[in-house]
């Protein structure tokens, strides 16, 4: 009975112009606000690429001009060191090394995936080798390091930290040592970095505090809110560790 009803009703709904016309106006209503919306949101979807897009370009075009003067500097200062006595040529030589590494920070960010992150064991690994050319070959170095991710805040720090123990250990370290060595480990627990540094050098000297590159990692630990302890047991040892969420 309830099924022949509801045949009537429909049957009987077929048959009132009125009640079509208003269903079909509600139809058409829905079906443009549909199509509105869909235009809308996929408008919205491109502007929102386009800006992203848009975004990256400038980033890209800041790290490469960053890096591009940063390698003129390196350049100046590298012709005015041709010019001067050994001494003097040797403060230069570290002072571009110094730019040399913030510049390549800039150098891997232009061509990363990600703007606003470096792959530290890469940007290590290419660091001492730098160095290494530029000063002393027959020093060994060990670089172990997990795959971590670190944004410019933590990644220039770290460099400049490098660089400074790395340049001081191959010009001081290592008088009258037969099998030079300097081990790198750079290890990520929870939300801690731990940098260890270790060369198997002459140990510790209290002149050594007076060096403008040691104030200099003492200036970067300080930057990462970290903390730095040196120990001297059959060589020099460093260890630098800081908390990411300040810098992430």
């Amino acid at each position: 009975m309830f099924i022949i009803k509801t045949l009537f009703s429909m049957s009987a709904f077929l048959y009132n112009n009125e009640a079509i016309s208003n269903f079909l106006s509600i139809l058409a209503i829905v079906f443009v606000f549909a199509i509105y919306y869909e235009t809308t949101r996929i408008d919205a979807y491109k502007r929102l690429i386009n800006s992203n897009y848009k975004k990256d370009l400038l980033y890209n075009e800041i790290h490469h001009r960053v890096k591009n003067n940063l390698n003129l500097v390196s350049s100046i200062l590298a012709i005015q060191a041709e010019k001067e006595d050994e001494k003097t040529k040797n403060a230069i030589q570290a002072s571009k090394n110094r730019i040399d590494a913030m510049a390549m920070v800039h150098s891997m960010l232009y061509v990363s995936n990600d703007l606003e992150k470096v792959n530290a064991k890469r940007f290590i690994e290419k660091l001492y080798l730098n160095i290494q050319s530029t000063i002393s070959d027959r020093v060994k170095i060990v670089f172990k390091s997990q795959e971590i991710e670190l944004s410019l805040n933590e990644v220039i720090p770290i460099g400049l930290i490098v660089n400074e123990l790395v340049t001081n250990s191959i010009k001081y370290a290592f008088k009258d040592i037969k099998n030079p060595k300097i081990i790198i480990v750079l290890n990520s627990h929870k939300n801690n970095i731990l940098l260890t540094y270790f060369d198997n050098g002459r140990g510790y000297n209290q002149k050594d505090t007076q060096n403008f590159g040691l104030k200099l990692v003492d200036l970067n630990v300080k930057q990462l809110k970290g903390t730095l302890k040196i120990s001297h047991n059959h060589g020099l040892c460093y260890k630098i560790i800081y908390k990411r969420n300040a810098h992430v």
